[in-house]
């Protein structure tokens, strides 16, 4: 095939030529999310990573077939290249596996400070989760993830098909193959190259405690909102595994929302103006981790 037939090749496909003024030169990533897909008004983006002719790695959209648009600019750093999106046939088998046998502190833990539960509200909203319904969801979808604590962390170890982990058995101790690991605040999953960890709590102590070394900004609640946020504006709630919005717990998780939006707002704002009459307390934790 000619270069020129691979160029109208592609923008038959695409329909897409210019960014910023620049002529699209490649496309290197594609992907694509369905949001709502449970109702009559389901929403479907596509999103690709293209190369203009600037030098410049861009992020641009389109919902339901319709114009691109521009998203962000690619940072060419090497915490952009392994906090890229989640294999999406990855999170799929994930969010099918038969789990039967979790273990404490072996392939999960609840670790470092827990935020209540209107500080948690507090730093999704100032990473832009602003409409009411989305911050109701993304809480829920916090606390079903990780219970809000800063460093909790699941690892999605190799099951049989009964959903226990996977063994491998070397001078007597056992150990498991780890394929990815759910990291702090959000949950964010994080790719690895499938290795064996012995199935000992201080085995995987040293193994996260390096995770997190290499992924600081996960255990920082601001920070991995403003992740969580970049996420969502690109690919919906999809990337969250506890996503499951016709469950019973999930709604009471949104009800618990309402109450910790209402209890932020009462101990941030309330008191603040002279006409309040100073009966609630200033307080501002808007600094805090």
């Amino acid at each position: 095939m000619t270069e020129e037939q691979s160029e109208q090749d592609f923008k038959r496909e695409f329909r897409l030529t210019h960014v910023l003024g620049q002529r699209v030169l490649e496309i290197s990533e594609e992907w694509r999310v369905v949001d709502r897909w449970w109702t009559d008004d389901q929403l479907e983006r596509e999103y690709v990573v293209a190369e203009i002719s600037d030098g410049r790695r861009v992020i641009v959209m389109r919902e339901n077939g319709g114009a691109w648009t521009f998203v962000k600019e690619e940072e060419r750093t090497m915490s952009h290249v392994l906090l890229a999106p989640p294999d999406q046939d990855h999170v799929d088998d994930l969010r099918t596996a038969t789990i039967t046998e979790e273990i404490r502190d072996v392939t999960f833990g609840l670790w470092g400070a827990e935020l209540a539960e209107w500080q948690a509200i507090q730093r999704l909203v100032n990473a832009g989760f602003l409409h009411p319904k989305v911050l109701t969801i993304m809480f829920a979808i916090i606390e079903g993830e990780s219970g809000s604590y800063l460093k909790a962390w699941h690892a999605n170890v190799k099951r049989d098909a009964e959903g226990k982990i996977v063994r491998k058995v070397e001078d007597g101790a056992s150990y498991m193959q780890i394929q990815s690991v759910d990291l702090g605040f959000i949950q964010r999953n994080v790719n690895v190259t499938d290795e064996w960890v012995e199935i000992h709590p201080e085995a995987m102590r040293d193994y996260i405690e390096n995770l997190f070394s290499l992924y600081p900004n996960l255990a920082l609640a601001s920070e991995s909102s403003e992740i969580a946020f970049d996420l969502y504006s690109e690919r919906g709630f999809q990337p969250w595994y506890a996503y499951r919005p016709l469950e019973h717990q999930f709604v009471l998780k949104k009800r618990r929302a309402a109450r910790a939006i209402a209890n932020m707002t009462n101990r941030l704002y309330v008191g603040r103006l002279e006409e309040d009459g100073g009966n609630f307390p200033i307080l501002d934790y808007r600094d805090q981790t």
